[in-house]
């Protein structure tokens, strides 16, 4: 089954990201995307679908990272902080 992707509803989902998250562990950051995306918008959708009909997804952009937080004057040492 052939998934197919629009400019549009790429153009959608890039305006309900946060563009203050963290960068991905290859150090794109949705703002990166979002620009290349405001440039090259056509291309984009292009190599988005590729992706998606050819599984050509770069095994980093599988993986995620969490990183937790320490809360403001807390001991690091404490799991509730």
């Amino acid at each position: 089954m052939r998934i197919n992707v629009t400019t549009e509803d790429l153009k959608r989902s890039l305006a309900k990201v946060k563009m203050k998250s963290s960068p991905s562990l290859s150090g794109i950051s949705y703002r990166h995307i979002k620009l290349l995306f405001d440039a090259l918008p056509d291309e984009i959708t292009l190599a988005f679908n590729d992706g998606l009909n050819n599984e050509c997804i770069h095994p980093e952009w599988t993986q995620v990272a969490i990183k937790p937080l320490l809360k403001p004057n807390k001991d690091k040492h404490q799991v509730s902080s």
